[in-house]
């Protein structure tokens, strides 16, 4: 059996939250709108009639977002030179108006589109599927920032809100590559505050066969317990990032990447119901745009 030396885990919350992307595996893009003054015209987006504008957030900080210039749909971002090969997902952050739809497009040198994502705050339309209303979405929020993730894997594209997962379309050539990303028919009604990819895997490589882990399963008991822990342990020692332990034991820290925004927690010991402590490896998702996370039920590893 492995020991575990007794101690405390804190966790280090920064003021504006987590969310949840592996530190193992950065992204291979991500815009960064903070170099920008409001009013600016982004020019790194080669994009045309958008321009910066600036929220206020609920705790007063300021973040900067993309919109287009007028009422009209003439907006348009584009983001060249991505290099993206299946299995990746593109994630973008944003405040849709209620019935002007943008259309979000993956393009690939060799042949074109690659899918198209057709979306407003009323509906959303993945490729030829059907129309999926925003009120039957659960997690979709409205009036409010929603973080859509479109993932390619295998010969599927599949759709996410805010990290629940709403449908798939089939990919006519999977393993075509995005080197482009558009997003047109922009108002100033939509809203962009981040877009973001990265690749997910060895793109088809022979020489790095994928290792399926298997999945934990964990009961809504131990993962309340979990959460509970990690966020009692915060509350009474914010000062502390790591593992309090003897001279003979070895200090083990959480870790939080400001870009991507996941926190990973190397040790959590959890009581069982017949008295004996299974420390778990877990890793914490934010919600997007709030200060609540959830724990990530898909890596959470007993050790």
């Amino acid at each position: 059996m492995n020991k575990f030396c007794t101690g405390a885990i804190t966790l280090v919350l920064l003021s504006w939250g987590l969310s949840a992307i592996a530190d193992s595996q950065p992204f291979d893009f991500d815009v960064d709108l903070s170099i920008y003054e409001e009013g600016d015209i982004p020019t790194t987006l080669l994009g045309e009639k958008i321009v910066i504008k600036t929220d206020t957030q609920d705790s007063g900080e300021k973040v900067n977002y993309v919109t287009g210039q007028s009422s009209s749909r003439t907006g348009k971002i584009q983001v060249n030179s991505i290099h993206l090969s299946n299995p990746f997902e593109v994630i973008i952050e944003v405040l849709l108006a209620d019935y002007s739809d943008a259309e979000i497009v993956l393009v690939s040198e060799e042949n074109g589109e690659l899918t198209k994502l057709t979306v407003s705050g009323y509906s959303i339309t993945l490729g030829s599927n059907d129309r999926v209303y925003s009120s039957d979405i659960s997690s979709w929020k409205r009036d409010k920032v929603n973080s859509i993730k479109l993932k390619f894997d295998g010969n599927l594209v599949k759709f996410y809100v805010n990290g629940d997962f709403v449908q798939s379309s089939s990919l006519d050539n999977p393993n075509l590559t995005a080197t482009r990303l558009e997003i047109d028919k922009l108002n100033n009604e939509h809203h962009i505050f981040a877009i973001k990819g990265r690749n997910l895997g060895t793109g088809g490589s022979s020489s790095s066969p994928t290792v399926n882990t298997p999945q934990v399963n964990v009961s809504p008991e131990v993962e309340a317990t979990i959460r509970e822990a990690a966020m009692q342990v915060c509350r009474s020692n914010p000062a502390s990032c790591g593992i309090t332990v003897d001279s003979s034991c070895t200090t083990q820290k959480a870790s939080y990447n400001p870009n991507a925004g996941e926190l990973y927690i190397p040790a959590v010991n959890v009581p069982d119901a017949f008295g004996g402590i299974t420390t778990y490896e877990v890793y914490l998702t934010q919600q997007p745009s709030s200060f609540t996370f959830n724990l990530d039920l898909n890596r959470v590893t007993p050790r």
